[in-house]
């Protein structure tokens, strides 16, 4: 019982911290895996489809856990196979792969982990093109940032409803985005708040206050993209550095 006990707040800790938060995925990196497996009846590594969503459903209990659901990991073994399931009943319905544009992050998605996935990897260019299985370090950048998102309690499949649709509403977004990123304190305000300071903004730009409520989501993940090592989920917000309008 105390094992459990000793689980259950290592989940409630790792809430709060980036660091508590990857020391828990460090540590039950054999038991996502094991859950995986018995969910998808065969072998899961690391570099299936499977881990890259088994990970992200644990990240997804870590952030709504709380006591009253039970043990954690009980809890985040139920939401890991409700996830897979979710992924193979959807997966059966979209075998054909389609072309895809660069504006991944602002497009209408599905849920689907393997369909962002794919998608989002796409190679860059100014034409459509066609989607690629081959490299992981685009699963890998949606992993991490899945992690930091998730103590904003924030899901990478969130933002397809958030995106800015109007050309004019994601320039406001892109350049709140700059103003956040030239400035120390409001980048250590919001990664320390875990929210975006409003009145600070709007003294520093010309930006509605609504764009910031409505858009907080989007326009985090753009601070934290463009603010860490994801170089290939930062060829889609390249207009934040252009400052196109």
């Amino acid at each position: 019982m105390a094992f459990f006990r000793k689980d259950d707040d290592s989940a409630i800790k790792a809430k709060e911290s980036e660091e508590a938060f990857e020391a828990l995925v460090k540590t039950h990196k054999n038991f996502i895996l094991k859950t995986a497996y018995q969910t998808a009846h065969h072998y899961v590594s690391e570099s299936d489809d499977e881990w890259s969503v088994a990970l992200i459903a644990f990240s997804e209990a870590v952030r709504t856990y709380d006591k009253s659901k039970g043990s954690f990991k009980g809890f985040a073994a139920m939401v890991i196979r409700r996830r897979l399931i979710d992924y193979y009943n959807k997966e059966s319905k979209h075998q054909n792969e389609q072309a895809v544009g660069p504006d991944t992050l602002s497009a209408e998605l599905t849920d689907n982990p393997s369909s962002v996935q794919l998608e989002v990897s796409s190679k860059i260019s100014g034409e459509a093109m066609t989607v690629f299985r081959g490299s992981t370090q685009i699963k890998d950048e949606i992993e991490a940032l899945s992690g930091v998102l998730a103590f904003y309690e924030i899901s990478f499949f969130d933002l397809p409803a958030v995106s800015p649709k109007a050309g004019k509403t994601k320039n406001n977004c892109a350049i709140v985005i700059r103003t956040v990123l030239k400035d120390d304190g409001l980048l250590t305000y919001v990664r320390g708040k875990r929210k975006l300071p409003i009145k600070e903004i709007c003294k520093n730009c010309e930006v509605p206050r609504n764009i910031l409520e409505n858009h907080r989501k989007y326009i985090i993940a753009g601070i934290e993209i463009l603010s860490r090592e994801y170089p290939l989920l930062a060829e889609y917000l390249k207009f934040v550095d252009k400052g196109q309008k």
